[in-house]
């Protein structure tokens, strides 16, 4: 099985929707990746989907929170520039995105870190033009950063992130920050079934940020591994429709 995950590009609202069965209210049965950054969002309820399920639906939907997530009160701004230009504006909604060391190597790369001293921010934005757009914060021993990101920063691939290729901006002052809840779903949904190899995109926000590559075996099944449980993802007699069970823990 190979997994190919990377960051949103889009910060949307999301409708779960299943054409095929009714979804099945479950427990979570294992820690949401990245646990320090996110967590289960145990007033809603996961939704997963068993049986015949069709090309294009979700089978999983589980809601989660951020740990640490924030509403800027002020506009963040370019000091390096003369017309100040606006890097995040007033009432971006971000998060705590984990903390990062710098290898300081010729890609300026920052790598994520759980005992690192160097925590990110990051914001789902609007540029001088109202458009969806994003950036990411850096505090440092030495002060605040501010990074440009062209894909919306969501954090879930549970491995190594690194932000790579960063230019950065030093800011005057830090940013100034109120508590906020951003509502969020995981959603693992069906994109292809073809030549004994079947596609799981994953979404946040009802936006791709990545891919689950599943190849069928001898028997056309595969496995797919959530934050609740393995899921057993079998071909039908029709390549549009799957049969998914989760399997006993």
């Amino acid at each position: 099985m190979k997994y190919s995950l990377f960051i949103l590009n889009t910060f949307v609202f999301a409708l779960f929707s299943s054409s095929m069965v009714m979804g099945e209210p479950i427990k979570l049965v294992r820690s949401m990746p990245f646990s320090d950054i996110i967590k289960y969002d145990e007033s809603r309820e996961i939704i997963l989907n068993q049986g015949e399920i069709g090309v294009g639906t979700d089978l999983l939907s589980i809601p989660f929170v951020y740990q640490k997530r924030f509403e800027l009160n002020t506009n963040i701004v370019n000091p390096n520039l003369y017309y100040g230009q606006v890097l995040l504006k007033s009432q971006s909604k971000g998060y705590w995105a984990g903390k990062y060391s710098h290898p300081y190597d010729a890609s300026n790369a920052l790598i994520y870190d759980p005992n690192g001293e160097e925590d990110v921010w990051c914001f789902f934005n609007q540029d001088k033009k109202d458009k969806l757009n994003h950036g990411c914060v850096l505090k440092t021993m030495k002060g605040y950063k501010y990074f440009k990101r062209y894909k919306a920063p969501f954090m879930f691939t549970g491995g190594l992130v690194h932000f790579e290729g960063l230019t950065m901006n030093r800011l005057d002052i830090a940013p100034d920050l109120s508590p906020q809840i951003i509502d969020t779903n995981l959603n693992y949904r069906i994109k292809r079934n073809k030549n004994d190899v079947v596609t799981i995109d994953i979404l946040a926000n009802d936006t791709d940020f990545g891919e689950i590559i599943l190849k069928l075996d001898e028997n056309k099944t595969a496995i797919l591994k959530t934050p609740v449980g393995n899921l057993e993802i079998k071909a039908s007699s029709k390549s549009e429709i799957l049969n998914v069970k989760l399997l006993q823990q």
